[in-house]
């Protein structure tokens, strides 16, 4: 008979199967790096966005630093 009233041969397989039943939604999982799968697509959705901003302002200024200086005249 169990100790206590309680299954000691359940062992790590029913564990491994309670938790994976129980499992959060892809967007609630929290990854290693502490981020859900939403917080994370929002950082690089703001990452590309701030490139991309990035890239149109240093395109801007090479265009005023060609027509302002003799650059390759």
């Amino acid at each position: 008979m169990p100790m206590g009233g309680v299954n000691t041969s359940c062992g790590l397989s029913t564990f491994w199967s309670n938790t994976r039943s129980h499992s959060m939604s892809d967007h609630q999982k929290v990854w290693p790096t502490g981020l859900t799968e939403a917080e994370s697509e929002e950082i690089h959705r703001q990452l590309i966005q701030g490139t991309q901003i990035f890239g149109m302002i240093a395109a801007f200024a090479h265009l005023l630093a060609y027509i302002y200086s003799p650059w390759l005249k």
